[in-house]
């Protein structure tokens, strides 16, 4: 085989190289986008759960709020909102003990929404369970 022969298949191996690598590139651009595309997908669709489920509860159907959650949480069992929102709705209903049980879901799952998010109603069901027992202890 000559030099010129040589040079032209050394050539042509690395233009399919940079074929190759082009395609590559190409792929992971498309296939980053995608991934990108379904997370904010995702994010939207937690933000619809979050927005419609809020609007239940400040308008007082913790029924429906109730429902919401029973089906996010099937769907997602991780979601802390889920159980969060349930453990609210859940309070306000009376249902304390269900109520703890849902924080405690909620807990399990983010345990840094505990301060903010969760202590406030572990202090406003204690403090019910003890009116309730004053009640009962007056009767």
């Amino acid at each position: 085989m000559d030099m010129n022969t040589e040079l032209l298949n050394e050539i042509n191996n690395a233009l399919w190289i940079l074929v190759y690598l082009v395609g590559t590139a190409i792929t992971l651009h498309v296939i980053k986008t995608t991934i990108l595309s379904i997370k904010e997908y995702r994010k939207l669709m937690e933000n619809k759960f979050y927005e419609t489920t809020n609007a239940f509860f400040e308008n007082g159907d913790y029924a429906e709020v109730t429902r919401l959650c029973e089906e996010q949480i099937r769907k997602k069992p991780k979601d802390a909102y889920g159980y969060w929102f349930m453990g609210k709705a859940q309070y306000e209903l009376g249902n304390y003990e269900n109520a703890l049980s849902n924080f405690k879901a909620t807990l399990e799952i983010h345990p840094t929404w505990e301060k903010d998010w969760v202590q406030p109603y572990y202090e406003k069901i204690e403090h019910a369970k003890q009116n309730a027992n004053r009640v009962r202890a007056g009767l």
